[in-house]
């Protein structure tokens, strides 16, 4: 923080935060501090990401219906807003302002189950959403309960506008989303692989240069990614959408 100091919106809270002996050349070990205080300390190292938790998910349902079932922010222009901060440092470290990229986020299907590899799901983006409005480039990545990638057989991780997705005879794409593989070949195509049965993941979103498009996406008038729809036993998912076999 010396060699790269905080802008001056940060000072307020840098400087009661000196207090607690936090702070460049400082430690709360030798901040002399009361007994009380230094727990105050441990618990919030210990209670703290559970309450950060709980922000991230009252954030993520404020927003669930206006965005098919994600979050969707500015994570990379917070101001002073740092339950915000936090929440985009747990989402994953870093982020671009929206002007360069925004992150759509999931934890729940579209009916708000947890995301697991004991279901299968299917996203589907009709024609009239196509091409992805990104002067860029846009990707899909499916991380673990963890945020690290899941082992699988076709060593795939991400699907974005360079793989060799199959559309539909309407011209619309179906993505699938299942630990087993699909049987047939064209699904296949358009598989990312999940963690085995039990295990819940996430999915994220990675949309580079809106341009004129990121307002839309923003406030939810706009472009939206698909919803995830779980599949039931007959494999169709929650929209209608046929699922993979």
């Amino acid at each position: 923080m010396l060699r790269f100091p905080a802008p001056a919106r940060d000072r307020p809270l840098l400087n009661r935060i000196r207090a607690i002996g936090v702070g460049p050349g400082l430690s709360p070990a030798t901040a002399h501090l009361s007994a009380a205080t230094l727990q105050g300390l441990r618990d919030a190292v210990t209670q703290g990401p559970a309450k950060l938790t709980v922000k991230l998910l009252a954030l993520y349902s404020q927003e669930f219906a206006a965005h098919n079932g994600y979050l969707v922010g500015d994570l990379g222009d917070w101001g002073t807003n740092y339950t915000l901060r936090a929440i985009g440092d747990k989402v994953g470290v870093g982020g671009q302002r929206a002007s360069i990229a925004t992150y759509p986020f999931a934890l729940l299907d579209d009916t708000k189950a947890p995301l697991t590899g004991s279901r299968r799901y299917v996203l589907h983006i009709p024609k009239t959403s196509l091409p992805i409005p990104v002067k860029a480039f846009w990707s899909l990545t499916l991380y673990d309960s963890s945020s690290y990638f899941v082992p699988n057989p076709l060593n795939r991780w991400v699907i974005n506008n360079r793989s060799l997705l199959r559309r539909n005879a309407d011209g619309s794409i179906d993505m699938y989303v299942q630990n087993n593989r699909p049987s047939s070949p064209a699904q296949v195509s358009n598989w990312l692989p999940a963690p085995q049965t039990g295990a819940g993941f996430r999915l994220i979103w990675r949309l580079y240069d809106l341009d004129n498009a990121v307002a839309g996406v923003l406030d939810g008038s706009g472009w939206q990614p698909p919803p995830i729809q779980p599949c039931s036993a007959a494999g169709v998912g929650s929209l209608g959408t046929a699922c993979a076999s």
